[in-house]
């Protein structure tokens, strides 16, 4: 795919800048992070800044998107499985690792259907949820295996919620992870989430004690990630469709769907290409579904920075609307499940 250049020395200066200043710098002889973007990059852009503040919706996957491929500790970043398996007895371990090396080549396949994946990984999901039921684990596990986890949000994340929140900004944190666990990070590092980002992911169910005794019946996996099926019956759906403009970003090939069936006008996509070997086997892939790709885990920002700035000078320079009744209701963090 051919690629616009919008400013790419600039960014790429900057880019590299955000990166030897993050707190996980890069491994030693690692490639500095590249920005990509492609044709429709420019009138996209155009689009969302035009439509100002009122219009916007940002919509995030959690695992490697929100948070960095490489852990603040070095090493790979955990993800909110592995947050939570990371402290559970070493037999418990062991076989949600035997799980992922039975699953995750099917997940990962470019053989097999999308229709074939989608029952394989929810029976994936049904074996590691109850392996987690098993141990008896409770939400104060959960509380301290997050503050245990090798996790770090990426460069850009924490201003862009407080930047949504200012400006009443809808979020949306999309995941096929565990919701409970990426709000325990979110709340732990950022602190609480504002009332209008919603958590839509797998949720855990706890008993009066505290003890994990199941999940939702909803299940979220990386091929079911499209607004439609996982929120349409929830009370905040048409508050989210009257939104014309969505910023989303995520780190694989399923995030590109997540604002599907919100109806919306123009959808900015943002990818990154974490692992320096699929940047060079997977670029063209990602620059065909994504009108921005970051590499080698590098920050969101100035590239998110840069245009939530111009899309509240736009709104700034415009008329104020009249105004318009809200649709839905909200809370503080809504688990879609919640909602059927």
């Amino acid at each position: 795919m051919e690629l616009a250049i919008f400013g790419a020395a600039t960014f790429a200066f900057a880019l590299r800048a955000r990166a030897r200043a993050s707190a996980a710098p890069p491994p030693k002889g690692a490639p500095a992070p590249a920005l990509h973007l492609g044709k429709d990059f420019a009138e996209k852009r155009r689009r969302v800044v035009e439509g100002g503040v009122d219009n916007l919706h940002l919509i995030f996957d959690f695992d490697r998107t929100m948070t960095t491929y490489e852990g603040p500790r070095g090493g790979r970043g955990a993800t909110c499985h592995h947050i939570v398996e990371a402290r559970r007895p070493r037999s418990v371990r062991e076989r949600a690792e035997a799980l992922n090396g039975v699953f995750y080549p099917v997940e990962i396949s470019a053989r097999l259907s999308r229709e074939f994946k989608l029952p394989v990984m929810e029976v994936w999901y049904a074996l590691v949820n109850d392996l987690l039921v098993e141990t008896g684990m409770t939400r104060a596990d959960l509380e301290e295996d997050v503050r245990e986890a090798n996790v770090a949000l990426r460069a850009g994340v924490a201003g862009a919620l407080a930047w949504a929140a200012r400006h009443d900004v809808p979020v949306t944190i999309f995941s096929a992870g565990i919701g409970d666990v990426l709000a325990e990070c979110l709340r732990q590092l950022v602190g609480p989430l504002h009332p209008r980002v919603r958590v839509v992911s797998n949720e855990m169910r706890f008993d009066a004690r505290g003890v994990l005794v199941g999940f939702a019946p909803r299940v979220i996996t990386p091929f079911t990630k499209n607004a439609r099926d996982a929120m349409g019956d929830a009370p905040f759906f048409g508050e989210l469709c009257a939104r014309r403009n969505v910023v989303l970003l995520g780190d694989g090939p399923g995030d590109a769907t997540m604002a599907d069936g919100l109806g919306c006008e123009t959808v900015l996509r943002v990818g990154f290409l974490n692992d320096a070997g699929a940047a060079l086997r997977q670029l063209a892939e990602f620059t065909a579904i994504f009108d921005a790709v970051i590499t080698h885990d590098g920050p969101a920002d100035p590239l998110l920075s840069t245009l939530l700035r111009d899309v509240e000078a736009a709104s700034a320079r415009a008329p104020a609307p009249a105004p318009v009744p809200a649709v839905g209701g909200a809370a503080a963090v809504a688990i879609a499940a919640d909602a059927r």
